[in-house]
Order: structure tokens, then C-alpha cells, then sequence
């Protein structure tokens, strides 16, 4: 990215906090300087959603595969659920081609939901055409931890 690229990044993901919006984080590892991606816990705009979170995080790419966001999702799903008393669903909505945050998101408990048809448009060789989305899902009830013969 460019420092201008980098800089609005950053602003943006401030901006979630300052706006009460969410909160976002770094990805860094102990043995590693820099940041290695991102991920962030939103709300949804609907009042009466407060109960839900969306998560969403990126991993560049020399650092993928390596547990980096695993670790970073658990930590901020387990954080969540503690400090949120309220909070009963975290949802992630991802493109289904997208395998590698697929299998991290199943990895870290999220069950498939279904298919998001035409929920978002993405740009596709210059034009605006309609992305259809996957969404995983973790709930209070099914975390790992709350699930029987687990830990």
C-alpha cells in the first residue's frame, strides 16, 4: 500500500471507535516486528441487532497460513462473549470462493449458515456487478468451550 493508502486505512479503522461503531485491532506476533493484518468486531447498524457482531480481518499475504488469525479470532470471540453480556451471535460474511477464511472461521467454531444472494456489489473487469456472500456464524451457545465433551 501506499502511505496514503496506509494512512486511510488506519483513519478508517479509528474511526470505528470514535464512531461507536466498533473496534478494530493489529494482527502482530511476538517473534515478528509489524503489523501482519487486522481484524475488527462491528456492529450492525439496526437497533435492535445490538445482541450481534460482525467480524472481519485480513492476514497479508506472506503470513497466512501460520495461525495468525485463528489465534486473533479466538482471542477477540472469547474477549467478546465476556465483556458483552448481551452479545449472543458473531457473523462473518465471506466471499465463498474464499477457502483459506473459510476453513480458519470453521476452525475457530463458526458453523455455515447459507448463501447471501446479491448482498453486496463488487467490481469484476471494470463494472459493478452483484457478489453473493457466505455466512458463518458463532453463538454464545455453540462456542467450542460451551459445546458437550469439549475441554
Amino acid at each position: 500500500a501506499t502511505e496514503a493508502e496506509a494512512e486511510a486505512f488506519v483513519d478508517k479503522k479509528a474511526n470505528l471507535l470514535a464512531n461507536r461503531k466498533g473496534i478494530a485491532w493489529a494482527i502482530t506476533a511476538k517473534d515478528r516486528a509489524g503489523c501482519l493484518g487486522s481484524i475488527e468486531l462491528t456492529h450492525l447498524a439496526d437497533a435492535d441487532k445490538a445482541h450481534i457482531r460482525e467480524i472481519g480481518f485480513y492476514v497479508g499475504i506472506p503470513f497466512r497460513g501460520n495461525g495468525y488469525a485463528s489465534e486473533a479470532i479466538k482471542r477477540v470471540t472469547t474477549s467478546a462473549f465476556k465483556i458483552h453480556y448481551d452479545l449472543q451471535r458473531v457473523h462473518a460474511e465471506v466471499m465463498p470462493s474464499n477457502a483459506g477464511s473459510i476453513h480458519t472461521l470453521e476452525n475457530c467454531g463458526f458453523s455455515r449458515e447459507g448463501i447471501l444472494k446479491s448482498w453486496n456489489m463488487g467490481e469484476d473487469d471494470g463494472f459493478w456487478v452483484p457478489v453473493s456472500l457466505l455466512v458463518l456464524a458463532l453463538t454464545r451457545d455453540s462456542r467450542p468451550e460451551n459445546l458437550p465433551g469439549q475441554g
